[in-house]
């Protein structure tokens, strides 16, 4: 499944990285309501509900794409396959995996018609490593800082511009770690096509409103 249109424009995509599914749910309808494009069963809830919160999501979530955050770290097609299974419309794999992990989740995104998405959280190199993952056939790349790393150094994804930088245009990117309305104007004119956005939302006392400020943010960026 080619989404072209994630690589034409921008994106919000609300990490649902909660323990209550029942809550995830409520977000995510509220974030339908308000037209975001993605809706990511986060890394804990996978963990917590297993393949059930990615079945749950899809069964309840028309008009926005399922990400199951699996960060596969071996056996890809087995993994891939699961969240297809589940009805996931992307799933994740970790860009510090051998390739032969990635080439082999990569290959059953495909024959399954779903998107493969590479995090490259934690690698050193992660402009170089993106430019290997692409050659590979990722559909999407994920530039991430980690929640442990932002609270030890106080930082956010804005870190990572010059890596994102040095790739835009060869994929889809995609930006996660911290980002909320005020980070998201840092990367005004780089060609990001997915703001990934998650406590600032799930711990906001008003989703809504807090989602509605976010999208006016990412469509103050020039077109891209």
């Amino acid at each position: 499944m080619q989404d072209n249109s994630l690589l034409k424009g921008r994106n919000l995509q609300v990490a649902l990285d909660l323990l209550d599914l029942d809550l995830a749910i409520k977000i995510a309808k509220i974030a339908q309501q308000e037209g975001v494009t993605i809706i990511e069963a986060g890394t804990p809830l996978i963990k917590m509900y297993g393949m059930k919160a990615v079945r749950e999501l899809k069964t309840q979530i028309n008009d926005a794409l399922i990400l199951a955050d699996l960060k596969t770290a071996d056996v890809g097609e087995l993994e891939v396959n699961m969240a297809a299974d589940a009805g996931a419309d992307i799933v994740t794999v970790l860009g510090c995996s051998d390739n032969s992990t990635v080439e082999s989740a990569n290959n059953a995104a495909k024959a399954r018609g779903i998107l493969l998405e590479a995090d490259t959280i934690n690698v050193k190199t992660p402009a170089t490593r993106a430019l290997e993952l692409i050659k590979i056939g990722v559909d999407i790349v994920s530039f991430h800082v980690s929640i442990d790393q932002q609270i030890k150094e106080k930082i956010g994804a804005d870190i990572l511009k010059k890596e994102i930088e040095a790739v835009n245009g060869k994929a889809v990117i995609s930006v996660a770690g911290g980002l909320n309305e005020e980070r998201i104007r840092r990367f005004h004119q780089l060609k990001v096509n997915i703001f990934v956005v998650g406590s600032a939302i799930t711990k906001s006392p008003n989703p809504q409103v807090t989602i509605k400020s976010i999208i006016s943010a990412i469509n103050a960026h020039d077109k891209i």
